[in-house]
Parts: C-alpha cells; sequence; structure tokens
C-alpha cells in the first residue's frame, strides 16, 4: 500500500514564521533567539557562545512567538534552503527568527523525528528548490513551504522508520568515531617513532643548522590582483596554496617552507611547477 502524500502546511497544528527582531531590540541576556544559524541539516546548532537574546519586556511589545522543546524549526533561507531540526532544551525561554519556520505537528499526524528524517531527503530538498525565489538571496517563502508535499505513512510506519534510522545512524556515528580514534593511534605512534629516531641520535650524528645544509632562497612577491584563478599553476604562500597564476617560477622537485601565517615553519616536498611567493622559502 502506498503512502499519503499531504501538503506540509495540512500536517501542522502551527505553522508561522518567527519574529522580526532588530539589532537593537537585543539584550546581554533573557530570551534566547534561536537564529538560522542554529538550525543545522536534521541537528541543532547551538553556538551558545554567540547565542543572542531579548528581554522579557521587548517580548512583551513585540508580541512575540514563543517556541517550546520538541518544536520543529525550518529554515527559509540557504543553506540548503529549507533544511530542519527538532529544537531541543536550551535551559532557556526561547523565541526565534522571521527566517524560521515554526512548525508544531499534530500529534496524531506525523511525527518531528519522521519529518527531520525526511527533510534531510534528496526528494524533499528538490521539492523545496523548486519553490524558491528571492532576488538577491534564495529564499522560500513561508506560503511555498506549507505546499511542498510529505510521505504521511500511519504513525505506527514512522515509528518503526525512525528506529531503523536512529540506529543506522547510532552505528555510523560509532564507525565514525573508531576511524578517528585509529587515526589518532596511528599519528601518536607515528610521532613517537619519529620522534625516537631524531631525539636518539645515533653514532656520528653531526647537528648544523638549515642554512649550513641548503641554498635557502624567498620566493617572489605576486599580487593577489595579479593572480588568475584559471590558471594552471597554483600558488604557494605562507600556508599553502594561495590561488592560480599564468606563470611558474619553480619547477621540479622542491622543498618549501612557509614563512609566515599560522602554518609558519611548514613544510612540503613539491614535484609540479609552482609560483612560489615571497611568504616562503624553497631549500635546495
Amino acid at each position: 500500500m502506498s503512502w499519503e502524500v499531504k501538503p506540509l502546511g495540512e500536517l501542522c497544528e502551527v505553522f508561522t514564521d518567527g519574529d522580526w527582531i532588530e539589532s537593537k531590540d537585543q539584550s546581554p541576556e533573557g530570551i534566547r533567539l534561536v537564529q538560522t544559524g542554529n538550525i543545522g541539516e536534521g541537528v541543532f546548532k547551538d553556538r551558545e557562545d554567540k547565542a543572542r537574546f531579548i528581554s522579557k519586556a521587548t517580548f512583551a511589545r513585540l508580541n512575540c512567538t514563543e517556541v517550546f522543546e520538541g518544536d520543529c524549526l525550518v529554515s527559509r533561507l540557504p543553506d540548503p534552503v529549507g533544511r530542519a531540526c527538532i529544537l531541543p532544551d536550551t535551559g532557556k525561554q526561547m523565541i526565534t527568527g522571521v527566517d524560521c519556520s515554526i512548525i508544531r505537528f499534530k500529534h496524531k499526524v506525523m511525527k518531528p523525528e519522521f519529518f527531520q528524517y525526511y527533510s534531510q531527503s534528496d526528494l524533499y530538498l528538490k521539492d523545496v528548490a523548486k519553490l524558491i525565489s528571492g532576488t538577491t538571496r534564495d529564499r522560500i517563502s513561508r506560503k511555498n513551504l506549507g505546499t511542498v508535499p510529505v510521505p504521511n505513512p500511519p504513525l505506527p510506519e514512522q515509528e518503526r522508520i525512525v528506529g531503523k534510522l536512529d540506529a543506522a545512524f547510532a552505528a555510523l556515528a560509532e564507525a565514525q568515531a573508531h576511524v578517528e580514534r585509529n587515526r589518532a593511534n596511528a599519528r601518536e605512534l607515528f610521532e613517537s617513532y619519529l620522534n625516537g629516531v631524531f631525539e636518539g641520535k645515533g653514532d656520528g650524528w653531526v647537528e648544523k643548522t638549515i642554512g649550513e645544509c641548503f641554498r635557502i632562497r624567498s620566493g617572489d612577491f605576486l599580487p593577489a590582483k595579479s593572480m588568475n584563478e584559471s590558471g594552471p599553476y597554483e600558488v604557494y604562500g605562507g600556508n599553502g596554496v594561495a590561488g592560480k597564476h599564468d606563470a611558474y617560477n619553480l619547477s621540479g622537485s622542491n622543498v618549501v617552507i612557509g614563512r609566515v601565517g599560522a602554518k609558519c615553519g611548514n613544510v612540503r616536498h613539491i614535484e609540479t611547477p609552482i609560483w612560489l611567493t615571497d611568504n616562503a622559502f624553497n631549500i635546495s
């Protein structure tokens, strides 16, 4: 039996937009303002260090709409337009911005968790994309969002699907954590071996400076406006690749060392023609 499909708006008990909150309306503390940046694809991004607030007086003056744990918020702005998440308990009273749509589903019709998963599907995002408008920035109106088709299987089927997806994502998260642990262990083992080799200093080892062992020269100044992103040669600066260029000033097998920036001192072995800027050294 095929699933019934309904417009999103018909599945909702509450379907409205958040409030128009300007910078002048905000306060250092009070009622939490949830913004589009807090809405990930199926996940709430707390970003507590960047949280914004309004006072209770402003809440009353602007007649704001409160949002609650379990409500579903949909971002009507990129990226992607239409992404959704379930609002957790933040420990604060909450409202949301005007570019977020507030959804409270009819509890006998749709599980928020089912919609949250569906909102991450290609089918949903393609349906949303068909309804996007905006001259300077992509967006979807709440009216159009309400027409997006959503499958509406019986609640027991929704619960079964959510359970299977929860288990699948939990297994993926554990697998990813396992990979990260292995990577960290491998890196730690490599660094331990590497340090042992060079700190052990075998018989006959002599310490010399880089300048005593190699010829060191800087690259050549290249202003950003002179680069060509369609050029065939990578431009290397202090932090690695900084752009593309039409010409090269270094070819063959080379060792380059960044001399400025966050990766100052970083060493790279390069075997293709490049343009080396004066933010890096070539040693030979």
